[in-house]
């Protein structure tokens, strides 16, 4: 994809937010926007929600930059990579009991109650021959790290410099004419959430996935303006239609920028904008269009060699969905280990509950059994004694 002087380029908030993260990646990202000025579109709700947001992208970079440069002290380094003695007990105590797993109840408690020693006991001879090996290895730790300029590792903190100039770039961009959409009126504000409202009844995307942030009953607010943050997706979308109509004679095809992957705006498999949508854009506006990332439209649109630091953000987007993909993995193992112990507990409660009441009730049957033997013992004695009486 390159520069077409009859596509209409929209952006979207997530390209204007991603262009502060990576402070040395930003140049690329308004020479992109540079190159399509003539025919970019920067609707008003994102314009709004760039301005309501970008603080809290600037801080959080500051500080994990901050976060980063703390770890970076001598001691500290050491403390964390130091390498425990535990370490090796606690990982062969777990690969230990992974393997000796039970499900009967009187297993468990036979576990509980005498493997577990024998187990401590038998890790206590195997750490012998390697506590002397971590002392060695953690001593070498401790020599290099002192040895080591920790201060050149630490990331130069011009991140504030460069972003002030970016941000003075982006403003110069956004009161180019005709570039950022026109600010809503209260009345066309008020008609788009009506609307929305009535597509989310009916669960016509897009915005359907954003319908859980109602719960949190929180309003947005932009001077005279308010909305749930779930009809964000919606005000975008016929903002976009209403703009495209008016000015369709302009242009040939529209183009999303997006990063957005949400089910309710791309298709899951295809990573295109969803067909129901497109359908509508076509019927509504008779121009086509479709949607790109951010990385794919930087590639395409600026002069990116494999040495720029931007290629970094290009291999973080094609990863993304194998990190998120692991991420949902990682939360579902943890859920169900979680899951497991709960189980685990609730067996060996009620295993020892089980063995308690049957512990009582032999407890109380031995004593109805040496009672009823006492008791008749004592009745044959005394009938004896009577009868030696008479």
């Amino acid at each position: 994809m390159s520069y077409d002087s009859e596509t209409l380029y929209v952006i979207d908030t997530n390209f204007l937010l991603g262009s502060l993260q990576i402070i040395d990646s930003a140049p690329y990202y308004l020479e992109a926007l540079q190159l399509c000025q003539d025919n970019l579109y920067i609707p008003f709700i994102v314009y709004i929600e760039f301005l309501l947001n970008y603080r809290r992208i600037i801080s959080s970079v500051e500080e994990q930059i901050e976060d980063y440069n703390k770890l970076l002290d001598e001691q500290l380094l050491i403390d964390l990579i130091e390498l425990d003695k535990t370490f090796f007990a606690d990982y062969f105590k777990q690969k230990f009991v992974k393997k000796a797993k039970t499900n009967n109840f009187q297993e468990k408690l036979l576990y509980r109650r005498k493997i577990v020693k024998s187990i401590d006991s038998l890790i206590e001879i195997l750490q012998i021959p390697v506590s002397p090996a971590l002392d060695v290895l953690n001593e070498k730790y401790k020599n290099t790290i002192s040895s080591t300029d920790i201060s050149s590792f630490r990331i130069q903190d011009d991140y504030k410099e460069k972003m002030a100039h970016h941000l003075n770039d982006l403003n110069i961009l956004f009161q180019t004419p005709n570039v950022v959409g026109k600010e809503y009126s209260k009345e066309y504000f008020e008609k788009m959430k009506s609307e929305i409202k009535e597509r989310l009844l009916i669960d016509k995307i897009p915005g359907t996935k954003d319908k859980h942030k109602e719960q949190k009953n929180k309003m947005k607010y932009f001077g005279s303006l308010e909305w749930l943050p779930s009809y964000g997706d919606g005000i975008l979308w016929l903002d976009l239609i209403d703009f495209v109509k008016a000015n369709q004679d302009k242009y040939n095809k529209v183009v999303l920028i997006s990063d957005e992957k949400k089910e309710d705006w791309v298709d899951k498999d295809k990573k295109t904008l969803k067909e129901e949508l497109v359908i509508e854009f076509v019927e509504k506006t008779g121009l086509f269009i479709s949607k790109v990332f951010s990385s794919d439209f930087l590639k395409k649109i600026t002069k990116v060699n494999n040495d720029d630091p931007i290629e970094e953000l290009f291999e973080l987007s094609q990863k993304e969905d194998w990190l998120v993909e692991a991420e949902r993995q990682a939360q579902a193992q943890e859920q169900a280990h979680r899951e497991y112990l709960e189980a685990y507990d609730q067996e060996y409660m009620e295993a020892y509950n089980e063995a308690q009441e049957q512990a009582h009730r032999e407890y109380l049957e031995a004593y109805d059994q040496e009672y009823m033997e006492a008791y008749n013992e004592a009745q044959e004695q005394a009938y004896i004694e009577n009868q030696q009486a008479e």
